[in-house]
């Protein structure tokens, strides 16, 4: 890093660019979470009325159950994988606009994540992909 004064504006750009991120990486695990509770819950229900067929006398009920859970696991894994792709744009749109010509002091953390980082974001993908494989199991245990 140069002793040049620092750019305030550069500062304020690289702060909104790292803020909206963050953000959006917080919410993509907020999806995630969401979708690993809410398909625990389809499970457990699918398995209950399995338990209990006196209850639901309507054999319908599981499949029904399990096409909801496919269902929530799709639009689980859209919503995750969107958010992937707007902090992908939001990167590039920084890199495009901003990162040419600037000193190192406004490049880190929006360019390159961790190995760790990474990993969880490959984690987040792959859940609600096994959900959807375990709720067609569901669904063709239904049928």
């Amino acid at each position: 890093m140069s002793d040049d004064p620092v750019d305030p504006h550069k500062v304020k750009v690289y702060e909104i660019f790292r803020d909206q991120i963050f953000g959006e990486d917080l919410l993509i695990n907020r999806r995630a979470y969401a979708t690993i509770i809410s398909q625990i819950l389809f499970i457990a229900l699918w398995m209950y009325a399995g338990a209990h067929p006196d209850l639901y006398p309507d054999g319908n009920i599981r499949l029904f159950i399990a096409i909801a859970q496919a269902i929530a696991a799709t639009l689980g894994f859209i919503a995750i994988v969107s958010g992937f792709l707007e902090v992908r744009q939001s990167k590039r749109r920084y890199k495009k606009n901003y990162v040419a010509g600037q000193e190192t002091a406004y490049v880190p953390l929006i360019v390159r994540p961790s190995r760790i980082h990474t990993l969880s974001h490959i984690t987040a993908v792959a859940t609600p992909i096994v959900f959807l494989l375990l709720s067609l199991f569901f669904v063709y245990r239904s049928l």
